[in-house]
């Protein structure tokens, strides 16, 4: 916790409220759900209109 909050003193670490779509993927199982999400073309991030390549 210390080294956090010095980090914080000195104006090196911050934060900020995000409202968007956020998802990690960390594992396998998240990498998979948001590639079917895309080929589904149900990915609340995309904003463009090129088609997904097939495979996913």
């Amino acid at each position: 916790r210390g080294p956090l909050e010095k980090l914080v003193e000195e104006g090196h670490l911050m934060s900020y409220i995000h409202k968007g779509f956020w998802q990690c993927m960390d594992n396998i199982r998240e990498k998979v759900m948001l590639e079917k999400l895309l080929a589904a073309n149900a990915a609340p991030w995309k904003k463009w209109e090129r088609e997904v390549p097939k495979g996913y």
